[in-house]
């Protein structure tokens, strides 16, 4: 059960426009799911990387890192497609060397040295050059949901915090590329995300937090991409698909672009914990 809200802007009351929205459709024992970047965007944390100042460093893993080792090395090595190849082979100078000064500064070495979605940064579906970073307590974040939920609604429900980058399932540990306060899902950086695409492990979206009743990590894991496959990706997956979307350029997507389009960023989920 998905649930189409306006676009998110900063200083959006989230837990008034989700309250409001599930009203008479949530239930006790349901599992409320919330996307990460819609929330990132209504708390402020989000970034104008027109503003960033690239050193060497930066414009090193823009340039030679993300155009030779992973557009011709490591991209084709762990299967990616033509399409993102040509996107990486191409990645863009200025704006590449910009956007990877911030997820050095924010994320480290590790996250930076992904091809994209550092760290969890994301500049998707959202305009002009800005980028969006993970909230620094997700988990408090969760559970401030759960408990306005019951003070408004009288509802007792589950809440994870997810995002649409991928988990790699390895047995029981999940190997991810950005941090996650739900236990068994590791960070590892760009390794987790060349280990899990080369070894062709199982990759689920990310619950980045999680309050609610016991749920094995491999139950939340699925859980946690159903929704996100329900939710869909708004205006693209990428900064080059939302670009093409509008038919513009990587920095000329506008707040009333992104206004103009459906946005799916809550799911109910029913039947999670059995009876």
């Amino acid at each position: 059960m998905v649930f189409k809200t306006r676009l998110w802007m900063p200083g959006t009351d989230y837990l008034n426009l989700i309250a409001e929205r599930v009203r008479g459709r949530i239930r006790d024992g349901d599992l409320l799911v919330v996307s990460e970047k819609p929330l990132s965007t209504a708390l402020g944390y989000i970034f104008d990387e027109a503003h960033a100042n690239p050193g060497l460093l930066a414009r090193g893993i823009a340039g030679f890192w993300t155009r030779i080792i992973w557009g011709r090395i490591l991209g084709p090595f762990t299967g990616m497609r033509d399409e993102s190849l040509e996107r990486l082979r191409s990645y863009p100078t200025m704006e590449g060397a910009r956007h990877k000064e911030l997820a050095l500064r924010l994320k480290g070495l590790m996250a930076a040295l992904k091809p994209w979605s550092e760290g969890g940064l994301d500049a998707s579906n959202l305009p002009y050059s800005y980028c969006a970073a993970p909230p620094p307590d997700p988990r408090k974040i969760a559970y401030g949901i759960r408990d306005f939920l019951r003070q408004k609604l009288g509802v007792d429900a589950a809440v994870a915090v997810i995002d649409s980058d991928k988990t790699y399932l390895l047995r029981n540990i999940g190997l991810s590329s950005r941090n996650s306060e739900v236990p068994g899902i590791v960070n590892l950086g760009f390794l987790s995300f060349l280990l899990g695409r080369k070894l062709r492990l199982r990759a689920y979206a990310t619950p980045v937090a999680y309050v609610g009743g016991p749920i094995p990590l491999r139950d939340l894991l699925r859980v946690a991409s159903a929704a996100d496959r329900a939710m869909g990706s708004g205006a693209g997956d990428t900064v080059w698909d939302m670009a093409e979307t509008f038919n513009t350029d990587l920095t000329g997507v506008s707040w009333e672009m992104l206004a103009g389009i459906p946005h799916r960023p809550i799911a109910i989920v029913r039947g999670v914990f059995k009876a």
